[in-house]
C-alpha cells in the first residue's frame, strides 16, 4: 500500500504484530513479564526488537491497556491497516 501521509521506519506488519501479541497478552487474566524472553529463532522481527528495546520498554507498554489501541490509531494515521 502506497503512504500518502509519511512514511514509516518500521514494517507495518510489524507494528500489526504487535498489536495481536499486546491484545493477547492483556486478555489474560493474570498476567506475568518474564526476565528472559523466549522469542523463536525464525522471528526476526521480535528477536531484532527484543535486542534493541531498553530494559523497561516492553513492560511499560504492556503496562498501558490501550497501547494496542494507540500503535493501530498511528497506523491509520499513516494509510496502513492491519488485516483482521
Amino acid at each position: 500500500m502506497k503512504n500518502e501521509k509519511g512514511m514509516l521506519n518500521i514494517n507495518p506488519e510489524t507494528v500489526c504484530h504487535i498489536i495481536e501479541k499486546a491484545r493477547e497478552f492483556q486478555a489474560k487474566e493474570q498476567v506475568v513479564i518474564p526476565d528472559v524472553l523466549d522469542i523463536p529463532a525464525d522471528d526476526w522481527p521480535l528477536k531484532d526488537a527484543a535486542d534493541n528495546l531498553a530494559e523497561s520498554t516492553g513492560a511499560y507498554l504492556l503496562a498501558h491497556p490501550l497501547v494496542a489501541s494507540y500503535l493501530m490509531d498511528g497506523l491509520v494515521q499513516h494509510g496502513y491497516r492491519c488485516e483482521e
